[in-house]
């Protein structure tokens, strides 16, 4: 967070962005519901009062919307599979499209977003899936994903997708009970791998029994993205796993964005 901050106010919004996007490509929307547990320990209240990073997010994500990331062509054969479109699913499939994933998210409703569709104001909610949508993410609407579906997890495997990363809601997990093994309501996976019992099919977020909160929603996705860019690859999931603090960036951050102006950041709220 530091780091971001850091270039941040320096005017270098281009690598302040791309830093930040290693770790949360919804600023836009977490700025609005996390809870930001990070103040409370904010050494910055020792001199006057934490840093206001709901506000710094929320600008900093209306900057990354105008500003399209130069991420890789979409590169590996087959395609990835995102089941569920919250916070957890609409991190994993930037992660995995980081990766040069070609990549598709399937969501039951008419639009995106899970959770967020309660909580954030629908321009901006669409305004975030078009960005995405820009990225080269593509979603198919009011398509649910189980066993007694038309589309299911094992045809998703059989059509040529090489990974799947179920990221639905709570009280889900049940739908996808002939693939997943299920404890307490709740998908059971590795701890650290969060891979399921069937080989190239992953769970993140609240599915598996993860926090709702979206901080943690991120996190679980950008660990099930790691784990299945592994499985595509063939690489041990466990040996190559690097440290957590580096996230799955793939590119420098000066080169991550086409922009790379020094602009004034302005008033920002208090």
């Amino acid at each position: 967070m530091r780091s971001y901050l850091h270039l941040l106010q320096q005017g270098r919004h281009a690598e302040a962005a791309a830093e930040l996007l290693q770790y949360n490509p919804l600023p836009l929307l977490t700025s609005r519901v996390c809870p930001h547990f990070c103040e409370k320990v904010c050494t910055r209240k020792k001199i006057d009062a934490a840093v206001n990073i709901p506000a710094l997010e929320d600008y900093l994500g209306h900057w990354i919307l105008d500003h399209a990331p130069a991420l890789p062509d979409i590169s590996r054969a087959g395609d990835i599979a995102v089941i569920g479109s919250g916070a957890a699913g609409l991190a994993a499939a930037y992660f995995m499209r980081l990766r040069g994933c070609n990549v598709t998210v399937y969501e039951k409703e008419k639009t995106p977003g899970g959770r967020f569709r309660a909580s954030i104001p629908a321009d901006l909610l669409a305004a975030q899936t078009a960005w995405l949508k820009d990225c080269g993410i593509t979603f198919v609407t009011e398509t649910a994903v189980g066993d007694k579906e038309a589309v299911t997890v094992r045809s998703l495997r059989k059509a040529c997708t090489k990974a799947v990363i179920i990221a639905t809601g709570r009280h889900t997990a049940e739908q996808f009970a002939s693939v997943v093994d299920i404890i307490d309501g709740a998908i059971d996976v590795d701890p650290v791998t969060l891979a399921t019992r069937t080989n190239g099919v992953f769970a993140a977020g609240p599915v598996r029994g993860a926090s709702h909160d979206p901080a943690h929603e991120i996190g679980d996705a950008r660990e099930a993205a790691w784990s299945a860019n592994c499985f595509i690859d063939g690489w041990d999931m466990l040996e190559s796993r690097p440290p957590r603090k580096r996230g799955i960036a793939v590119m420098p951050v000066e080169t991550m964005f086409r922009y790379d102006e020094k602009l004034p950041i302005g008033n920002l709220p208090a």
